[in-house]
Parts: structure tokens; sequence; C-alpha cells
């Protein structure tokens, strides 16, 4: 009996070790219960009566490893922001791939400069799993492409004073309160204003472990509330908050004033938040937001935009009832953040979605089994076919589709049942 309360004794031992030691840091904070409504049944209307996505997979560039975004050059180079660390050059004729420039960390969310054709902005970020020189740091960079030079452009934010956990948008007339500097923990989306001048980029969270990959995972299941949107002015030098206190936020397109004269507001990707937000950052709505589309079937990452204002999302990874179930039951978090990122579950499926300009109504919805491409991050018009972004380091290959008919799927036949939706991300 006494060998028997020793052994119980070390192993609990063991267990309250494991436990204290395996703590996620501190500024991880646990939502409370949150309930995730049904998928919106517009989207069940424009729902793709079969799997398009799969069907249409072309791949091209079979050297290219998995990669965040992508941009078209003029003379229809393609450079994509690959896992490996590298920004890879495609030959968007021959489809050979080649790597192109060795930058910081890894890059994240190209985009061309409107007043420099030779000019790519990027962000850099850290990949979880992955080692860097220790001199690379997280940031806002660009890259100038006849000389394959890379050069900082935001490494440091400034260190806001915040009393309240609410989420926050602020206009150009009312900044918030800042103290000193810290540095830029994460950069992982970003839009540039049509006159070049102004770079908004995402922080999805700002602290200790911040990464891509698997390092977010623990941000995901806690469904933190620690994202911001910076605002750089190029022509000021200056930097200064736009928001906080979101869920994840990763995606940004900036909305301009019809004369292009200035951006009214930017949408934003709440990813782990399964939501499209509007931040309004100028106008009489200034320092005001607006949800868009809520319970999304998965998780929206990157915003695309093309020539005819269609906004295209990539959904990283459908939603599951056990996403559901767990956001729902939060006592069961702090012990899955203390697991193995191997150990959780996790689905295959992934998405299309596309809105109109406004981005108040549905135009499409295709949904993948993620047999041909996985983990679509971001989708990109090009011409008529788009190019989907595979955040996957299991990926090769530059991957695209047929740019899908808009519109042919509403009433009639066509219709689909409220539960089409759910049934695709359960795989049943």
């Amino acid at each position: 009996m006494k060998w028997i309360a020793w052994s119980l004794g070390i192993f609990l031992s063991l267990i309250v070790l494991w436990w204290i030691l395996a703590a996620p840091p501190a500024e991880l904070r646990f939502a409370g219960p949150t309930m995730l409504g049904p998928v919106p049944e517009e989207l069940n209307r424009v729902l793709a009566r079969d799997d398009e996505v799969g069907a249409g997979v072309r791949r091209v560039a079979d050297a290219l490893p998995g990669y965040d975004d992508v941009v078209l050059l003029a003379d229809g180079t393609i450079l994509a922001s690959a896992m490996d660390g590298w920004i890879w050059r495609v030959d968007g004729s021959t489809g050979q791939a080649e790597r192109f420039a060795d930058v910081p960390l890894m890059p994240a969310g190209l985009r061309l400069a409107p007043d420099d054709p030779d000019v790519v902005y990027f962000c850099s970020a850290i990949l979880s799993g992955e080692s860097y020189p220790e001199a690379e740091r997280v940031g806002l960079y660009a890259l100038r492409v006849s000389t394959r030079q890379t050069q900082a452009i935001v490494l440091d934010v400034p260190r806001e004073i915040a009393r309240s956990r609410e989420a926050r948008v602020f206009s150009r007339n009312a900044p918030a309160r800042v103290e000193g500097t810290r540095a830029l923990a994460f950069c992982n989306d970003l839009d540039v204003s049509s006159d070049g001048q102004r770079i908004y980029f995402s922080e999805p969270f700002a602290y200790e472990g911040a990464s891509m990959g698997a390092g977010a995972v623990a941000e995901a299941i806690a469904l933190g509330s620690n994202g911001r949107l910076w605002m750089h002015d190029r022509s000021a030098g200056t930097t200064r908050l736009v928001a906080r206190n979101f869920h994840f936020l990763d995606g940004v397109l900036i909305e301009e004033a019809p004369d292009s004269s200035r951006e009214l507001s930017v949408l934003v990707t709440e990813t782990t938040r399964f939501r499209i937000q509007r931040l309004f950052v100028d106008g009489p709505r200034a320092g005001t937001h607006v949800v868009l589309w809520d319970d999304l079937p998965g998780m929206p990452d990157g915003l695309d935009r093309d020539d005819e204002g269609i906004v295209w999302v990539g959904l990283l990874t459908l939603r599951s009832d056990v996403t559901d179930w767990l956001h729902a039951n939060p006592w069961l978090k702090g012990l899955l953040v203390r697991l193995p990122v191997a150990w959780m579950p996790r689905g295959t499926s992934t998405a299309v979605f596309a809105f109109d300009a406004k981005a108040e109504r549905a135009l499409y919805l295709g949904l993948h089994d993620g047999s041909r491409v996985r983990d679509v991050s971001v989708v990109i018009p090009a011409g008529d076919r788009l190019i989907l972004a595979s955040f996957d380091p299991h990926q090769r290959g530059l991957v695209s589709i047929p740019r899908p008919v808009i519109g042919r799927r509403s009433g009639g036949d066509n219709e689909w049942d409220g539960d089409t939706i759910r049934r695709v991300e359960t795989n049943e």
C-alpha cells in the first residue's frame, strides 16, 4: 500500500509540474463561452453544387514550396512568399520556379507599391518550429525587385496605454494613447493606399511566442482578442495604432473614398472568430466598426480584390462541430493549450469565398475537401484564373483554378438546403 501511495504521489507531482511548465503566456486570455451560430443561409444559396475547386486545380512550378501569398508583376512574373523563408519567382510563361530573394524570417502578405512598380511590400514573421539568425526581426519590409534588396520599413511600433479589453478603432482625430515603443511581435498581412503613402498591416497577437503556424494554435483555442491593426505613413515616417482587441486580426483590404483621396474604412478578417469586419478610419463613422460576415463556415484569412471590385477570401480551414462545442464550453481549453500541437485534431477541408465590392452580398462559395489543395490562405485574381495560396508546408507547386461563374447558383434547382455546408464540414 505504501508503494502505491508513493507511486501515486510521484505521478500527481509530475502532473502538477507539467501543468506549471506547459502553462501558456500570461497574456493569453481565454474567452468565456462563445456560441457560434449557424452558417448564414445566404452562403448556401451561392454554394457550388460540385467540388469546383478540387476539379479545377492546375499545378505548375513544382519546385515551389508552400506559400502564403503571391503578387503578379507587369511582365507576367509571379512572386510568392514561401514558407522556406524565401520570396520565389515563377515565370508566368514557362511555369518554372526559382528562389529569388532571401528575406528576414518568413515572408507573408505581399503587395505591390502603387507608386513604384519595382517595389513589393511584405510582412516577415516567425514560422513556428523554424530557426532564424538572431539579427533577423519581425517587421514590415520593402523588396526592390530589380536589385533583390530588402529594406526594413517598420520594426518597432508604439506601446499603447490600454485600460480596456473592448475592441476599439482609432480615427486620425482621436489617436490611441501611447508611451514609448516596442518591437513588432507579429506582422501578418497588409494593404497599401492607392497613392502608395500609407501601409496598413495586421498584428494578430503580440506576446512571447507569437508566430505563424503552430505558434498561433493556442491563441485560436483561447479565442483571445489580442489583434491589432497598424498604419505606417511613409510621408511622415510615423506608425500609429488603428485598432486593437480584435480576434486574431489577419487579412487587410483598404476601402477608399470615391475620389481615392483617403481611406474611409478597412476590411479585416478575424480568422479564429470566423468573421469579417469593417473598421471605419475616416469620415462620419470614423472610430467605429461593424461585423459584415459572422459565423462563416471556415477561418477567413487573406483578402484580395479583382478588377471588377469583387472581393475574394480564402477560408483556411473549415469549422467543425468540435470547434463549435469547444468555444461554447471553454473549461477544457486550459488543458488543450498545454498539449503538443501534433495531438490536436485538424480538418483538411478548405474553401474559396467571394462577395461584392460593398462586402454586403455573397457571390460564391466553393468548398474543397483538401485532397488537391489545403489551407487556402489567399485567393489572388489572375485574369481568367484564381491563384490559391496554400499555407501548407507539404504543398508543392503554384496552384490555380478557373475563375468561377458568379451568380448562377441563386434560386430554382440550385437552391441548397440549410444543412449542406455543415455536411461538407463534417465530411458526412
